[in-house]
């Protein structure tokens, strides 16, 4: 009888070690079904969440809309105070889940970038911005904390980016400039739509837009808001120090605004006082009692997640709101 054969131990030893390799290999692969699909059911839940939430920012638009039409049908434009009626606290909107928040803030406190695209009033310079306008600015910029030449630097560089022409400012930029860039683009040649776009202009750093940013703002009108001068605070001093093109003491204006009445003032002259009893001139746009431009802030949250919603609202004289813009996120 022939006996039987058995396998050699080496032979043993690499059906084992095939079988392994296999069993790893199939685990690598179920691992990367499982990853797979994790990473889709996220992507799933997060689009269904921010469609969740885009739904819900839609739905806050129409609501703060109406309770602005409320309040201003209830109480016609008149007299409005920081820190009371709409700007006294923060709302909570109606949704059945998740949570949402509401807080309005006056919108009217602003230099216009787009001030700059008024026509040379004949004070030189080659911009076809207003020789006036940019000093304005370049003051605005001086009393948030910029030196004298990198104030005047910045103004340059802005005007040169919003006017018509091809002509630089001292310090200023135009497209010779930016087309020179490893990224080419041209200049506005026109009013900019959100302030935003003073990232892309020659040497606005980070830091500097962060500081310059919540005096600034960029309306389609070749003109400055009309302030309310009872929702003045103590930062807003640069503003009206900008407005008085420097006539105006900045240690004065904040003593000013600080020591605003209990009900705030009843006339914009009692605002000017101490400034035109030492002989200065309010600027023809001197300000009102009323706010013209509101920016409501919409805190969204939905399952964990959370959006900030702005949205920008002009109010006529009749006090009909209108909405202008609306971002995510951090600007305009």
């Amino acid at each position: 009888m022939t006996a039987l054969s058995h396998p050699r131990k080496d032979q043993s030893g690499a059906a084992l070690i095939v079988v392994l390799l296999l069993v790893a290999t199939l685990a690598f692969i179920l691992l990367s079904i499982s990853e797979q699909v994790k990473a889709s059911v996220e992507r799933s839940a997060a689009d269904r969440a921010r469609a969740e939430l885009m739904w819900r920012a839609a739905a806050g638009r129409e609501v703060v809309r109406r309770m602005l039409e409320k309040v201003f049908q209830e109480n016609p434009p008149s007299a409005m105070i920081a820190n009371a009626g709409l700007f006294a606290q923060e709302f909570d909107l109606p949704y059945q889940y998740g949570a949402a928040s509401v807080r309005f803030r006056d919108a009217t406190r602003c230099f216009n970038l787009n001030a700059l695209t008024i026509a040379d009033s004949g004070g030189g310079g080659g911009s076809g911005a207003s020789v006036s306008e940019m000093d304005r600015l370049a003051r605005l910029a001086t009393a948030l904390g910029l030196g004298d030449s990198e104030a005047q630097k910045f103004a340059s560089v802005v005007g040169d980016f919003i006017d018509k022409d091809s002509t630089e400012n001292i310090g200023g930029a135009e497209d010779g400039f930016y087309t020179a860039l490893p990224i080419p683009f041209r200049t506005a040649g026109g009013p900019i739509a959100s302030v935003t776009e003073l990232r892309a202009m020659d040497g606005v750093t980070r830091g500097l837009y962060r500081r310059l940013k919540p005096s600034l703002c960029a309306i389609d009108a070749a003109e400055h808001p009309t302030v309310n001068v009872n929702m003045l605070n103590a930062h807003d001093a640069p503003l009206i120090y900008a407005m008085t093109n420097g006539g105006w003491d900045l240690s004065a204006i904040r003593s000013q605004i600080e020591n605003r009445p209990p009900g705030g003032w009843s006339a914009v002259n009692d605002f000017w006082a101490p400034y035109t009893s030492d002989g200065g001139a309010p600027p023809a746009n001197s300000g009102s009692l009323t706010t013209s431009r509101i920016e409501a802030i919409i805190r969204l949250e939905v399952n964990g997640r959370t959006m900030e919603e702005k949205l920008l609202f002009s109010i006529d004289n009749s006090g009909k709101p209108e909405l202008v813009a609306h971002t995510f996120g951090d600007d305009y």
